[in-house]
């Protein structure tokens, strides 16, 4: 027997995992006891501490093996938090955790409520039933300035990862980390190799892992092949062995980045396998190649909005429905870069996308990206396997401007 001393910041659920014949009290009350009789049986207890910061006494009676004592703070259920420089939150990834320790039931949802700005994070939404909205009265989600800039009522959330580079700032789970950019800075060197394919969700600024994520009014953007962000400028991006492309502009703002032979795969919005029922509602997407990928099982709903890119930009084994969207075809006026709508790779027995009451229509040049003139002439896409299905219903093309 023992008594253990838990250190809490506030209202707080403690979890004991351990094994064999023990009982838990906190004071005189019994958190419960285990009498499995084997020493590799793994079982947790738990208790919820309402009160305020100090530590819980936990007496521990029995023989008994203790793997692990964990603390998780309690938070209450709101259905809106907000983020902006004064808001709740400043960053969306502060609000995600948040959100993450929140008890709620199965129809209780939490809408993120977001200033206008540039959010320049990589953000995994792997809990239900997170809304992301634009907070403006008037919300915009349009670019300015060869789409290095947004408008004052914009909310872009941004990042740029993309393949044959590897990265200073990626961590072992492929997301950008401060601390890790300070370590690999100090050392000189990057410590993971960048994949940049399925298990990483293709550089995903945004991985949506969980059921019902929607957004409205919100720009999702991989920069990789539109400009050179703040966050690139200050990190160390490296060529991988046997690449072929460019070494990278370190300059903040430079578009150089857009042109062909910088294109290759870097993902804005991914979705998993689990991460059924998405929907956003006047949103961009914007990047060139591999734009937003959805993997098979995931069903994804899209009104209005504009899906920006070049080549296979809209891309996986997803099932998706898109209504009065504008699909932009984002491409240089070099006479070889053609645009690829789509690339679709469902597995036997499943639809693909559909494209209803939507507009094919270009990047305008000189505003949304450095190009002098529009999209020339593209394809509708190329099926990524035998199975990949692409439907264009009642969609208008626009006539185009490039004199290529």
């Amino acid at each position: 027997g023992a008594t253990i001393r838990v250190p809490v910041q506030g209202p707080s659920t403690i979890t004991v995992n351990a094994c064999y014949q023990y009982s838990l009290k906190v004071g005189d009350e019994v958190i419960g006891d285990v009498n499995t009789g084997s020493t590799s049986q793994i079982d947790a207890l738990t208790y919820d501490y309402a009160g305020t910061a100090g530590y819980v006494e936990i007496s521990v009676t029995g023989t008994s093996y203790i793997n692990s004592i964990s603390v998780a703070e309690k938070v209450d259920y709101v259905a809106t938090i907000t983020v902006g420089a004064d808001k709740d939150y400043q960053t969306i990834n502060d609000a995600l955790a948040v959100v993450r320790k929140m008890t709620r039931t199965a129809d209780q949802g939490v809408t993120i409520m977001i200033d206008p700005g540039n959010y320049e994070e990589m953000l995994k939404i792997d809990v239900p039933r997170i809304t992301l909205r634009n907070a403006a009265a008037t919300p915009s989600i349009a670019l300015r300035n060869k789409g290095v800039d947004i408008d004052d009522n914009a909310v872009r959330i941004t990042s740029y990862y993309g393949h044959d580079y590897n990265y200073y700032s990626q961590d072992a789970n492929g997301f950008w980390n401060a601390r890790v950019l300070a370590v690999n800075k100090d050392n000189e060197e990057y410590t993971r190799e960048n994949q940049c394919g399925g298990a990483d969700f293709w550089n995903s600024t945004v991985v949506v892992t969980s059921t019902d994520f929607a957004a409205y009014d919100i720009i999702f953007e991989n920069s990789f092949n539109q400009y050179i962000s703040a966050k690139e400028a200050n990190d160390v991006v490296v060529l991988q062995a046997g690449s072929t492309k460019p070494v990278r502009p370190t300059t903040a703002g430079d578009v150089t980045v857009q042109q062909r032979n910088y294109r290759e795969r870097a993902c804005a919005l991914g979705f998993s396998k689990t991460a059924d029922r998405g929907y956003l509602e006047n949103c961009r997407i914007i990047g060139r190649q591999d734009a937003l990928y959805g993997d098979g099982g995931a069903r994804l709903a899209i009104k209005g909005g504009v899906l920006m890119g070049a080549c296979d930009y809209i891309m996986g084994g997803m099932t998706l429905a898109c209504y009065q969207t504008d699909l932009a075809m984002n491409t240089t006026d070099d006479s070889n870069d053609v645009t690829y709508i789509t690339a679709a790779k469902q597995s036997a027995g499943q639809r693909g996308y559909i494209f209803y009451e939507c507009n094919v229509t270009t990047a305008e040049p000189l505003t949304e990206t450095a190009t002098e003139h529009g999209s020339k002439p593209g394809y509708w896409g190329r099926p990524w396997d035998s199975n990949g299905e692409a439907i264009f219903y009642h969609c208008n093309v626009e006539e185009t401007t490039c004199p290529n």
